[in-house]
């Protein structure tokens, strides 16, 4: 550290006897109060969290990247409150975002920002097996594949946030980085107490039911080049249900288990014997063949449905 008065003295000395003086900056050792073993002791690894985005278009993937680059290197103090939406800003071309997939109305239109919820999903679960105190999360209007039921964060400006608060009396740092399959989260801060470990668990209360078919005329004559007989439709969309379920995390000495599966098969049944599709979640359709049944009755009023999924 610099001798700010040696330095001073020096000054007012060599300028008695000349205008042109050069002189030698004074300086003294401060001896650290925190040493690195200090640190790294006081400093751990307290929850991480990574999703998938594997399937994604490169427009979604550059998204979900941006909007948690804002989060990188962030540095939350004691009883600081963070807010996902302040912190990521507009989802905006102008700031940085492109066009992509996004849920409104319970249907997939594209739209600016699309993919960014994934970014907040992925920071809360990384928050919440840090144990840090969430203000304020949403959930969506339809499963989302990358995690969890009921462990989804929705984000929409001026609508829905994630918001959350340091109550730690350490400082929490929030790392997160990504590769061309996946994007990580990790938060460290004050490290736990030994044995303790914080678990999540879904339990699955059942389906919200979806509304039907929405049938709509083709007054303007948009699809003619898709609808080749009289009185055939075109499926634009697939009915969806909602699922119902709650979520739960606690401190606990144990592994981790297993996430539960929840058991479809009873709606799938329920739902084939009506002639009715429904969202039918990836992961349960390579298991279930009954899903076939679905697929059977889509079109048992003899019509040639055709059918655009978005993804």
């Amino acid at each position: 550290m610099v001798d700010r008065e040696k330095l001073k003295q020096d000054i007012d000395n060599a300028l008695k006897t000349s205008t042109n003086v050069e002189v030698y900056i004074p300086t003294y050792e401060v001896e650290p109060t925190t040493t690195k073993s200090e640190i790294e002791n006081s400093v751990a690894l307290r929850g991480s969290f990574s999703t998938s985005y594997a399937s994604s278009s490169s427009d979604r993937k550059y998204n979900v990247r941006h909007a948690l680059e804002a989060f990188n290197g962030m540095i939350v103090a004691p009883n600081q409150e963070v807010s996902f939406n302040e912190t990521t800003g507009s989802r905006t071309a102008e700031n940085g975002y492109k066009k992509a997939n996004v849920i409104l109305n319970g249907v997939y239109v594209e739209g600016t920002g699309g993919g960014v919820c994934q970014s907040s999903t992925t920071l809360y679960n990384a928050l919440l097996l840090a144990d840090v105190e969430i203000l304020e999360v949403n959930k969506h209007t339809l499963p989302s594949s990358y995690v969890w039921l009921a462990f989804d964060a929705m984000v929409s400006e001026g609508y829905s946030d994630l918001r959350f608060k340091n109550s730690t009396d350490e400082n929490l740092y929030i790392k997160t980085y990504s590769d061309d399959e996946n994007v990580y989260v990790e938060v460290y801060g004050k490290p736990f107490m030994e044995g303790e470990k914080i678990v999540r668990r879904v339990e699955f209360l059942g389906a919200i039911p979806h509304p039907g078919d929405r049938i709509i005329p083709d007054t303007n004559k948009e699809y003619s080049n898709k609808v080749t007989y009289k009185g055939e439709y075109l499926r634009l969309k697939y009915p969806r249900e909602n699922k119902h379920s709650n979520k739960t995390k606690k401190q606990s000495t144990y592994k981790k288990p297993n996430p539960p599966r929840p058991n479809f098969k009873k709606s799938i049944k329920h739902f084939s014997q009506k002639g009715r599709n429904h969202f039918y979640p990836s992961w349960i359709s390579n298991r279930r063949r009954t899903v076939n049944q679905l697929h059977h009755h889509l079109n048992h009023d003899g019509r040639r449905g055709q059918e655009q999924r978005q993804e």
